[in-house]
């Protein structure tokens, strides 16, 4: 798309950028240290991927609900330590100075991730924000909702039937 602007003196600007017809097109902005992510959109990338379309990254770890414990790729290790990003899960990516990931790939329709007993990590990969307490009524069993505040670098939590107060957004894009 190219756009042309006149003045009422002549001056002419011209600014360009392109569109992907049917395909999402999203810049995650990620500070030094911890984020916490999801890739909102189908991209068949694996962890290296992540880690390659940003400078300053070290690593990228996800949850094993069934162990409960992470498995994590850490730049320059063993290629076996690689996995693939599935949609709809939440991602550590840690980062020694802040960075953009721009992501294209197309839309999630759906996801159906088997949630375990125990801490599940999932991503919100919606275009619209909800909130932990939207959230938690929609997954039988739930009993508390937490996000990662990566300037903090430590997490923020939602009990069900706790206080109204520690309710919170949860933005696209965002585990």
């Amino acid at each position: 798309v190219n756009l042309t602007v006149t003045n009422n003196t002549g001056i002419t600007d011209i600014t360009s950028k392109i569109l992907y017809v049917g395909l999402i097109n999203a810049d995650i902005s990620l500070i030094s240290g911890w984020n916490l992510i999801t890739i909102p959109a189908q991209t068949g990338w694996w962890a290296s991927d992540i880690a390659d379309n940003l400078s300053c990254c070290t690593g990228v770890s996800k949850w094993d609900a069934v162990l409960q414990t992470y498995k994590s790729y850490i730049v320059g290790g063993p290629p076996s330590f690689d996995f693939v990003i599935e949609p709809g899960q939440g991602y550590f990516v840690e980062l020694t100075c802040p960075g953009t990931l721009s992501v294209v790939g197309y839309p999630i329709g759906s996801v159906n991730i088997p949630l375990k007993i125990g801490w599940n990590l999932l991503g919100w990969y919606h275009s619209y924000n909800t909130t932990a307490s939207s959230l938690s009524a929609d997954i039988t069993g739930c009993t508390g909702v937490s996000k990662w505040d990566p300037v903090l670098q430590t997490y923020k939590s939602y009990i069900v039937g706790g206080p109204p107060s520690f309710d919170f957004n949860i933005e696209p894009a965002f585990g």
